[in-house]
């Protein structure tokens, strides 16, 4: 009994014999912070804009080669077309084009940024190809205005083709938002985007009474459309954002 008392008291003056020093606050919010951004854990509030800057600052330059490439490509392709209707299957069977090339772009590329997400976990693969989906689908709105104005002059109703494009990409984006939030894959979105791209070339190509029944669609109706398109593009975009600030971390990336 009296040896555990002395070495109570041994320990007690080891204690107040080593000097502590006090940490401050500021320091040790500090360090859990950067604990919290390169460590992986289990919930962590992220933002989808956050991942779209980075993913546009680390995109490799060969995508952005590919894009003009297949941008002066369909330029020839409208310009040498016999008539407007070989155009409307070129605008829709081309329309999935830059979102295969944004899959393809993180399947094929790691930046160091990328690898460096991937290690931490702090974005996993669904995250990427969703926000991959967002910026194709942006470009690909883009890449059709300038299509539209380099080839106005082979087209009769360039405004109305521009329409249709966009009501399309925004339709191609709203179901590849859709498989990519459900499967969480890449394979199964470019695959349903490789099936668009197959399915419409046999259609326009057999069928021209679908191409005169797109450029006869009247303007208003047409605008109906498209801002429908438009919308279901933008919920299935903010649903997946909103679902962001909860969404498990730490796994496997």
């Amino acid at each position: 009994m009296e040896k555990s008392s002395n070495e109570d008291k041994h320990i007690e003056q080891l204690f107040k014999s080593v000097n502590i020093p006090q940490i401050p606050e500021q320091q040790i919010e500090s360090v859990v912070q950067i604990a919290a951004d390169y460590l992986p854990v289990e919930r962590k509030r992220i933002n989808l804009w956050d991942i779209a800057i980075l993913q546009l600052t680390t995109t490799s330059i060969v995508f952005w080669a590919a894009c003009a490439a297949f941008m002066a490509i369909t330029v020839l392709s409208i310009s040498s077309a016999k008539s407007s209707l070989s155009a409307v299957g070129i605008f829709v069977a081309g329309a999935p084009v830059p979102l295969l090339l944004s899959l393809l772009e993180v399947m094929t590329t790691r930046t160091p940024a990328v690898v460096e997400l991937e290690k931490a976990c702090k974005y996993n693969a669904n995250q990427l190809y969703v926000v991959k989906i967002m910026i194709g689908t942006v470009l690909n709105v883009a890449l059709l205005a300038l299509v539209t104005t380099f080839t106005s002059q082979n087209l009769i109703t360039p405004l109305r083709m521009f329409l249709t494009g966009s009501t399309m990409m925004f339709f191609i984006g709203f179901l590849a938002l859709l498989v990519a939030t459900k499967f969480g894959q890449s394979l199964p979105v470019m695959g349903i985007l490789a099936g668009w791209i197959i399915a419409s070339a046999m259609l326009f190509e057999n069928r021209h009474e679908l191409a005169m029944m797109l450029l006869n669609i009247r303007l208003f109706p047409l605008l109906i459309i498209l801002g429908v398109s438009t919308m279901l593009f933008i919920f299935s975009l903010h649903a997946f954002s909103h679902q962001l600030t909860t969404l498990d971390l730490g796994g496997t990336c």
